[in-house]
């Protein structure tokens, strides 16, 4: 074998055994990329929620709970809030739907409201009223200890002819808790994605 071929397949060889080396990277580096992609799409996505009842995405094992249950809870609003021409506009058969976050103490105490989703100020004003009567709920628990915490509470407000109606909206709305992916968080990613590469290619 003449001196040139010896090298001219040596060189091949070389060639190839660098091409291999080098695809083999780049899996591995398409792989970690997909592994981390995955992470990140789990950690936006992993605690999204419809409404459609009495809903907490706090880190609890129990949450609060009306004493009465959900029929009694709704009566307390119907009890309580009135619709008036302020409210309704004098449209007969008027529906609002109303998303609360209420907040509680550790010992199942309303300390405050928000109003997540409405439209009527007349009508949140009235329920702000109500809620000054709320009882005490039974606190959320963790560990076995109580907690403070929240609830986000759909309601749909109908007027019946002289009283609201009240009941669970069933409102089509999504609530997402994003627990694990941030700005930071993502920065801190691409960060690693970069040292990885430095370190494994030599970049």
């Amino acid at each position: 074998m003449a001196p040139e071929e010896h090298f001219g397949k040596s060189d091949s060889v070389i060639g190839l055994t660098i091409e291999r080396i080098a695809m083999r990277k780049i899996i591995v580096l398409v792989q970690v990329l997909l592994i981390f992609q995955g992470i990140a799409l789990q950690a936006q996505d992993n605690r999204q929620h419809q409404y459609g009842a009495i809903y907490t995405d706090c880190e609890v094992d129990t949450m609060a709970t009306y004493g009465g249950g959900e029929n009694e809870l709704y009566m307390f609003f119907e009890q309580r809030v009135i619709p008036t021409h302020l409210i309704t506009g004098g449209n007969e058969n008027a529906t609002f739907f109303v998303i609360m976050k209420l907040n509680f103490s550790r010992y199942g105490q309303l300390d405050s409201v928000e109003f997540r989703n409405s439209s009527n100020v007349y009508l949140e004003n009235s329920i702000l009223k109500a809620l000054q009567e709320m009882p005490i709920w039974n606190p959320a628990k963790k560990d076995g200890i109580a907690v403070p915490s929240y609830v986000y509470l759909p309601l749909k407000f109908r007027d019946a002819g002289g009283y609201f109606d009240v009941g669970n909206s069933g409102a089509d709305v999504a609530v997402v808790h994003n627990r694990g992916f941030s700005l930071l968080k993502g920065i801190l990613l691409v960060g690693a994605i970069v040292i990885f590469s430095k370190l494994y290619f030599g970049w």
